[in-house]
């Protein structure tokens, strides 16, 4: 029996370290798809700053984080329901990526890349820390959404509205 905390505690945080690996690796493909834009469109040079903005944010509240959450059955969403949220952002990727290959510049589909691979990351918290660690670390993981390109049917008159403001 004492040998068996461990065991568990071992494979736990073998489980955590592989699903930062994964969702790491999500994020990394995520800001290579947005880097096209960052490159060519003035708006958005600030999004190459983006991530290690998050990066550092995450940090910070790493630092202050509170403990994980003891799972209870009245405040814990069941397992069946986290997995399928899992599943159904990881099954929006696959034909997003199919567009985003096909479509770099549709802007649209980099929202959804985002949301997906938030909501995994969130979930990825959820399950390490419970709804403590989810409050806690909801703004450095959906920090990126400042860096991702509005559709162009929103930002022109937008932009453009705001420049005339400023003119007058």
């Amino acid at each position: 029996p004492a040998h068996v905390a461990p065991l568990s505690r071992e494979k736990f945080s073998l489980a955590i370290a592989l699903g930062v690996l994964f969702v790491g690796a999500l994020w990394c493909g995520l800001c290579r798809e947005l880097s096209g834009e960052w490159s060519v469109n003035e708006q958005y040079n600030f999004g190459w700053f983006v991530p290690f903005f998050g990066l550092y944010l995450f940090w910070l509240r790493w630092q202050d984080r509170l403990p994980a959450e003891i799972p209870n059955s009245k405040t814990q969403i069941p397992n069946s329901a986290v997995v399928a949220a899992a599943i159904a952002a990881l099954l929006l990727l696959l034909p997003v990526r199919l567009f985003e290959i096909a479509n770099p510049e549709w802007r649209l589909l980099a929202w959804i890349h985002a949301f997906a691979v938030v909501t995994l990351t969130l979930l990825l918290l959820w399950s390490a820390g419970g709804r403590v660690w989810l409050h806690h670390f909801a703004f450095p993981a959906a920090f990126i959404f400042i860096a991702v390109p509005w559709p162009t049917a929103l930002e022109i008159p937008l932009i453009q509205g705001l420049m005339r403001l400023v003119a007058h």
